[in-house]
């Protein structure tokens, strides 16, 4: 028995370093993010309100999961519904899984779940502990449309990313690994598979053959992951689309369609349809006329 004690208890700490350590790095993250904040997102002046903050904590902590997880599926759905040129199809499609994705996560959390956080005492030492009063194999049954939404926007993204690399490819008649490599980042691929893996993770944290340290590692990366990755999308894209816009090249949002324009082996641009060829070339030949001056 008293070996049983021990080992909650070492798993208690484990967790608790765990936690630290995710804090931590997501306030690091914060930190470094927060001047692209201000120049990409934030078109008003600064302004700090002080609230009391011991019951805000404790709601945000029982329910605040459920709009932040929805919001951060919303976003992810609005950038491959931007790749795919505002196609309607392709909207119902993650329409007709979200919507009844979000409906199920509130009816179930506030009715059958209700979340309570208490504070257990181990060794004389308190811990916070979160206890759901329903059966946990409701939960696995509640993650299978968050894992097809996964599935959907990871398959669906690396689908227009092999597109554009085939275009790509095309265009200038053989493999370019950094243009590749742009690709890979300007469309934000990476977010899309660790979104994915956080889906993967979750159901693995829920009830089955995984315990112990894995079970603590993998719902700290997959919290630390949905902490993350949603607001480094937004800062990108917006700092993508403030480097290019107003140089007569689409970034993919209100676009009827995009097609790959090569002006010379070294620039490839994704141009509006309805922009001229030597447009491009005599915008080209301006700027870098402006630069050598």
């Amino acid at each position: 028995m008293a070996t049983d004690l021990q080992s909650i208890y070492a798993t208690f700490q484990v967790g608790n370093y765990l936690a630290a350590a995710s804090v931590t790095a997501i306030a690091y993250d914060y930190i470094l993010t927060f001047p692209q904040e201000v120049n990409y997102v934030w078109a008003l002046d600064l302004d700090v309100h002080v609230v009391p903050g011991g019951t805000v904590l404790y709601q945000i902590s029982n329910w605040g999961s459920i709009p932040f997880s929805s919001a951060s599926d919303l976003v992810m759905i609005l950038r491959v519904y931007a790749m795919y040129n505002q196609s309607r199809i392709v909207l119902g499609i993650f329409l007709t899984t979200y919507i009844p994705l979000v409906i199920s996560v509130v009816v179930v959390t506030v009715v059958v779940y209700k979340p309570q956080f208490n504070v257990s005492v181990l060794f004389g030492v308190r811990s916070c502990t979160l206890s759901f009063k329903a059966p946990s194999t409701l939960l696995t049954y509640l993650l299978i449309p968050t894992i097809i939404l996964g599935v959907l926007l990871c398959g669906l993204a690396v689908a227009q990313f092999v597109r554009q690399s085939l275009e790509t490819h095309r265009a200038i008649k053989k493999w370019r690994s950094n243009r590749c490599l742009e690709l890979l980042v300007q469309e934000s691929m990476i977010y899309f598979v660790v979104i994915l893996f956080t889906c993967i993770a979750l159901v693995l944290t829920g009830p089955g053959d995984v315990q112990g340290l894995t079970l603590l590692l993998l719902a700290a990366v997959s919290n630390f992951a949905t902490a993350v990755l949603p607001a480094r999308l937004i800062l990108s894209v917006r700092e993508f689309h403030s480097r290019i816009v107003g140089a007569h090249i689409d970034t993919g949002f209100g676009a009827i369609s995009l097609h790959l324009t090569s002006i010379n082996e070294d620039d490839i641009v994704f141009a509006s349809p309805e922009v001229p060829m030597e447009n491009l070339g005599d915008h080209h030949g301006a700027e870098e006329t402006s630069g050598g001056v």
